[in-house]
């Protein structure tokens, strides 16, 4: 969508994104993949790969061959290459460096989800609200982020501001001492 500027500002638009397909399908996946029909949520995986591949004939820029390998000069479909299957996350897959505490099927399931979704999203701030939905937070974090020393358990929830819980009444009254202690997510008091 976008929106015309205030009229005291120069005429312009500012576009806003509400939707992007791209996650519409990652979603999908994610559903599918969390009822355990996997081949469903691998549809919906290799759309997007499908769309981010060379396809036959198509120019590929010099840093495609010179940094991810290749020939220079080669015009072949490397669709074949991404597609995804249920190996990526039925086995250990070296390509998915899963966490340690990834054993189960169901489990690195969700990691294949959170790196699909770092390679189709990457840099439009969904990140923080993927790790924390999927409790994956503190171990993403603390296995492929080695500068975020700081990072401490109580991370995956963010503090209730302060102002919040001053407003906040019970039955019209305002709140004791405790019922904000209470209020505050854990570890923030």
């Amino acid at each position: 969508y976008s929106r015309r500027t205030p009229a005291r500002t120069k005429t312009g638009l500012r576009n806003g994104i509400l939707a992007r397909l791209g996650e519409t399908y990652l979603i999908a996946a994610e559903a599918y993949g969390r009822l355990g029909n996997y081949t469903k949520a691998l549809d919906y995986v290799n759309v997007l790969r499908k769309r981010a591949a060379y396809h036959l004939n198509e120019f590929k820029n010099p840093q495609t061959w010179m940094f991810d390998g290749g020939t220079k000069g080669d015009v072949s479909d490397t669709y074949n290459n991404l597609k995804a299957d249920e190996t990526l996350f039925s086995t250990n897959a070296p390509s998915e460096n899963y966490p340690p505490s990834a054993t189960t099927e169901a489990s690195r399931f969700i990691h294949f989800m959170l790196n699909e979704r770092t390679r189709e999203l990457c840099g439009e701030f969904y990140r923080w609200e993927d790790l924390v939905r999927t409790e994956t937070l503190y171990e993403r974090t603390k296995l492929f982020n080695k500068d975020a020393v700081n990072i401490v358990p109580k991370d995956k929830l963010r503090p209730v501001p302060q102002t919040q819980i001053n407003a906040t009444t019970v039955n019209g009254q305002p709140m004791t001492a405790a019922q904000k202690a209470d209020y505050q997510n854990p570890g923030w008091q």
